[in-house]
């Protein structure tokens, strides 16, 4: 495993990303990428990148894991960064507009003051350009849900059908919904070729710090080994 700098948070915080190069000599290899929180107070992907690292792969997936895209909302415990921006609502997309009206209706997302405004939605977007992910996973928070749009491709439609057939499998019932949101990462990756990509949405967990609580730890395990599973399934 190898560790790579993303880049900084606006508090200087570095973002790092550790790459597992697949075992794979011959045949196609799908680069996998995860990340494991962008908003801060959404932290039960931590637990499915911290078995992501360490589990058995399969041969033909290299992994590439961000556990924290958003380290200043970590540390503080908040669902946005230290400029008090949504990250998932600043990245450049053909519809970041409607961010801003979305921010305007609800009162509740900050879109930022214009598209890209923040260090780690740019970093993140410089190296999904240089690591060109054939597949990337989200996770948040506490719709309890595989966030999808299933109609972007065939290959989107079976990985997160699969995934979310495996957890319901392994006794925790999740199913499929799609919920557009401007300004996403998802949306950005798609928009810019940048392979499929898709969220995952645990449920809320109660625990004693602010925000929501930890997945259990065997339900982290089995999302990623759902998201593995799923992955490799997909791309045969």
């Amino acid at each position: 495993m190898r560790s790579l700098l993303v880049g900084k948070s606006l508090q200087g915080r570095p973002i790092t990303a550790f790459e597992r190069p697949a075992a794979a000599t011959s045949g196609r290899v799908t680069k996998l990428m995860v990340v494991g929180v962008i908003h801060g107070d959404e932290r039960s992907g931590l637990e499915v990148v911290q078995n992501l690292r360490t589990m058995p792969l399969p041969p033909n997936i290299d992994l590439v894991v961000i556990p924290e895209l958003n380290p200043d909302g970590v540390a503080a415990r908040t669902h946005k960064n230290a400029d008090r921006v949504d990250l998932n609502r600043n990245f450049g997309t053909s519809d970041y507009a409607a961010a801003g009206s979305q921010k305007q209706a609800s009162g509740v997302h900050n879109s930022g003051p214009h598209a890209d405004s923040e260090p780690e939605v740019v970093a993140f977007e410089r190296f999904a350009e240089l690591e060109k992910p054939d597949v990337t996973a989200f996770y948040h928070q506490p719709l309890d849900t595989v966030d999808c749009n299933e109609a972007a491709s065939p290959e989107l439609a079976r990985i997160c059908n699969g995934y979310a057939q495996r957890v319901t499998a392994g006794g925790t019932a999740l199913e499929t919904s799609y919920n557009p949101r401007p300004g996403a990462a998802t949306q950005w990756l798609i928009q810019k070729g940048l392979g499929v990509s898709f969220v995952v949405e645990f449920a809320n967990y109660s625990g004693p710090a602010p925000g929501n609580g930890m997945a259990p730890p065997a339900l982290a395990r089995l999302h990623a080994e759902a998201l593995l599973g799923s992955v490799e399934a997909a791309e045969a």
